[in-house]
């Protein structure tokens, strides 16, 4: 298991990305494994087999994808794929669901905003684990 911690500088503040990843690729400014790991960014933490983080037109992007697991504040999520703009603070969770209280609510996309609401796309809510 590999700790890397990555200070990237944003024009106004400096956003804290910890990487804890199993045979990391670090290849022309992309961080990548395909073997598992976690990444803890501001109020969110995101494991999975699959990570990338790169670059696209300028801004971060993390994508993690295969054995998902997000928490974000106290709310814990699964779901089948999971991107994350750095720069704008939000994310697209695929396929996913959460629990609440006695209830699981979830939705073929859910849309996370830098505010911390979430948007649900196709949702439902039922009180059975496997839907």
């Amino acid at each position: 298991m590999w700790f890397l911690g990555f200070l990237f500088l944003a024009p106004l503040a400096a956003e804290e990305i910890r990487a804890e990843v199993h045979d990391p690729v670090y290849k022309d400014g992309s961080l990548s494994t395909q073997n598992g790991g976690v990444i803890h960014v501001g109020d969110i933490r995101v494991q999975g087999k699959t990570i990338e983080i790169n670059e696209e037109n300028g801004e971060r992007i993390l994508r993690v994808k295969g054995d998902l697991l997000l928490v974000d504040k106290s709310k814990f999520f699964v779901g089948d794929s999971f991107s994350y703009n750095f720069a704008t603070k939000q994310g697209v969770l695929e396929n996913g669901v959460c629990n609440v209280e006695r209830f699981f609510v979830g939705g073929k996309t859910i849309n996370f905003n830098e505010h911390g609401a979430l948007e649900i796309e196709k949702a439902f809510v039922t009180t059975f684990a496997n839907k």
